[in-house]
């Protein structure tokens, strides 16, 4: 029982004793936020300490439940409530506590480097003139609890939330180096910076490879790598660990020590076994230790199908949706809260990630089409990376999961013209802002229906903009229609809502953007970048009478869409210049809900070949005669009435799909 009053009194000492050098408001602000969370952190100190006794898988879990009970209590509104709209005061607070926690700390690992516990207790207690509220603290410990003390405190102290006490969301990657650039410590960087995490790195292997194969290896000592995990935990820390290439089971052993010293700390395991060239990295000890030491403590593991196949001593390759969910709930027995199976070895026209989640047994499948590229080294690193730096931002473990294999998806489509290496090529993290090409690459390596620009990758080939007259008239409602009309193929939604108030469009949208975002389509507004900003939707579309492209793009920033209308080849390259992603072009043909002159398939024409960026067609444009625009060059055509005047908007879309289909 002393060891649960000794953390709480401890704490709750420490944060008194501070307070005598706060100001009044920060002191009792502290002290309060505390005192709310005094139970949530006896409860998980009780669960953490029989976890650590017993070794129990279920305590384990429990300890996990727990942390995050600590997590929201001492999070969010408890604590920032109670300095009201001041974050400077709130910060201040937490740095105090944190620092107060990791004296604590010091206190332990100066007591072990130097005499001991007994000698410590015995002997002044280092040399103290006098026993201060830690000191007192500390003579409630028996011995034998001096260790599980410390994990206590260190798991307390990992547990408060990185929103409270970092300014940037850290990601420590412990990985091997790859020589050539593209996997390893050097793709986790690079993706974990293109993510927005900072990242530091322990590196357990050196790697003498390139796009062709490993030429050697050479391993890290066991007291180096945990060297290099101490020097970053216990000066920067991290929110979340990822490891990579972990190649004997003395370094994974080393690795599970070295982090657990500092309490609970997300870690997303990807088991790396074998490269991308084929070449094992990895012997069976190794893995056996990771599912011993890591599986039972990880977050999320991220195993491809080889990897999967081979953790789970299949003598088959895993063939299948079906037999990947199977293989996720056998891995989910060995410990992890989350299980991703990567499912890009199979090849085919789809490619099917499967996810699952042990607590619950829920099962997410996350589908993409199937990119055909030599330009894949390094891919599962740069996944679990980004994950990783977004689960440091506190983003939940789905949503986390779903953009980062969006990113790679895109990463790989625009590394598909790179001409670096003569085997399995590298990606380019930065393609936002790196638009590397090789001058000889075909353009046909990218499908015209999904052009690249400025990284950004938009398939704009059923381009459907909202119309609520003709929907109400089909006694649809806005989410109804816009759901049927992804359902059967629309690729980008433009929410089109002319005359009515700010407060209603920013409520359409708001109410579009996570239908849109759950299929992958881009949610992008007409006109108003006011409501594209509030409800961070993906863009905007002008036309030549509304802001100024350039304006808009300043607005917006780099990363959203903006489209614009444009009837001549001088507008289109206006529009270029000055930040556009595409250009929508016509009416082609008369039509209602345009008010302008056609231009016809000759002006459309005109355009798509003086354009360097995608055309999209506009007006008076159906499933009939959709494809004779993508015969005068356009990659995509804007339709309104054609999919929203329709009592089956779906079925609407898939005919337009199915026409465009037979045009290309």
């Amino acid at each position: 029982m002393f060891i649960y009053v000794y953390t709480y009194i401890l704490i709750y000492t420490l944060s008194l004793s501070l307070s005598l050098s706060l100001s009044p408001s920060v002191s009792l602000s502290l002290a309060l936020s505390l005192a709310l969370t005094h139970s949530h952190i006896l409860t998980y100190t009780r669960t953490q300490t029989h976890a650590h006794a017993r070794g129990s898988q279920t305590h384990l879990q429990t300890a996990r439940q727990q942390a995050t009970i600590l997590e929201q209590g001492l999070a969010g509104d408890r604590i920032l409530d109670r300095f009201g709209a001041s974050p400077a005061l709130a910060a201040e607070a937490c740095d105090y506590f944190e620092g107060g926690m990791r004296a604590v700390m010091s206190l332990f690992d100066h007591v072990d480097a130097t005499c001991g516990y007994e000698e410590y207790m015995e002997g002044g207690r280092g040399g103290g003139g006098g026993e201060t509220p830690i000191m007192m603290s500390t003579q409630m410990m028996a011995p034998s609890e001096w260790d599980r003390a410390r994990t206590i405190v260190g798991s307390v102290l990992g547990c408060v939330p990185p929103v409270l006490l970092a300014r940037s969301p850290r990601v420590l990657i412990v990985a091997g180096s790859d020589s050539s650039g593209g996997a390893g410590i050097q793709a986790d960087i690079k993706a974990c910076q293109a993510q927005g995490a900072f990242a530091m790195t322990a590196i357990t292997a050196l790697t003498a490879q390139n796009t062709k194969g490993v030429q050697g290896v050479m391993g890290v000592s066991c007291a180096f790598v945990e060297q290099q995990i101490l020097s970053c935990l216990s000066d920067i820390r991290a929110d979340v660990v990822k490891t990579g290439m972990l190649a004997t089971a003395e370094v994974v052993e080393c690795v599970a020590r070295a982090v657990g010293r500092h309490g609970l700390i997300k870690w997303v395991v990807d088991p790396v076994m074998v490269a991308t060239s084929g070449h094992e990295l990895v012997g069976s000890a190794a893995v056996a230790a990771m599912k011993e030491h890591l599986f039972p403590i990880a977050h999320i593991i991220t195993p491809n199908l080889p990897e999967a196949a081979l953790l789970l001593n299949k003598t088959s390759q895993i063939e299948g949706v079906d037999a990947m969910i199977a293989a996720a709930k056998l891995l989910a027995q060995m410990g992890p809260q989350w299980v991703l199976i990567k499912g890009g070895h199979m090849g085919g026209g789809m490619c099917s990630d499967v996810l699952f989640e042990s607590s619950t047994g829920s099962v997410t499948v996350i589908e993409g089409c199937y990119v055909a590229s030599d330009n894949t080294h390094g891919t599962g690193c740069t996944l679990a990376s980004s994950i990783a730096a977004l689960l440091a931002q506190g983003m939940p473990t789905i949503d986390a999961v779903t953009k980062a294999k969006h990113y790679v998806w895109d990463a790989i489509r625009a590394s598909c013209a790179l001409g670096l290496g003569g085997g399995h090529g590298p990606l380019n993290h930065q393609y936002v802002t790196a638009h590397w090409a090789s001058p000889w690459a075909e353009r046909s390596l990218l499908r015209a229906a999904t052009p690249m620009y400025r990284g950004r990758m938009v398939d704009y080939s059923v381009y459907a903009v909202t119309d609520d007259g003709m929907i109400a008239a089909q006694g649809l409602s806005l989410a109804a229609a816009v759901e049927a009309a992804v359902r059967g193929g629309v690729t980008v939604v433009q929410l089109r809502q002319k005359g009515l108030d700010s407060s209603v469009m920013l409520k359409a949208a708001r109410a579009l953007l996570p239908l849109c975002r759950q299929h992958g389509v881009p949610l992008i507004i007409n006109d108003r970048v006011d409501i594209a900003l509030a409800s961070d939707a993906d863009g905007v579309h002008v036309g030549q009478d509304d802001m100024p492209c350039a304006d808009v793009r300043r607005m917006l920033g780099p990363h959203k869409i903006v489209g614009v209308s444009v009837k001549t080849p001088h507008l289109m390259a206006q529009a270029e210049r000055d930040g556009a992603d595409y250009v929508g072009t016509g009416a082609v043909y008369p039509t209602s809900t345009k008010d302008t002159t056609a231009i016809g398939l000759a002006g459309l024409s005109a355009v798509c070949r003086a354009s360097s960026l995608p055309v999209v067609a506009i007006g008076g444009l159906n499933a009939a005669n959709c494809g004779e625009t993508i015969r005068a060059g356009a990659v995509g055509v804007a339709v309104v009435s054609a999919v929203f005047n329709t009592p089956d908007p779906r079925a609407a879309a898939q005919a337009l799909v199915q026409a465009l289909a037979a045009a290309r």
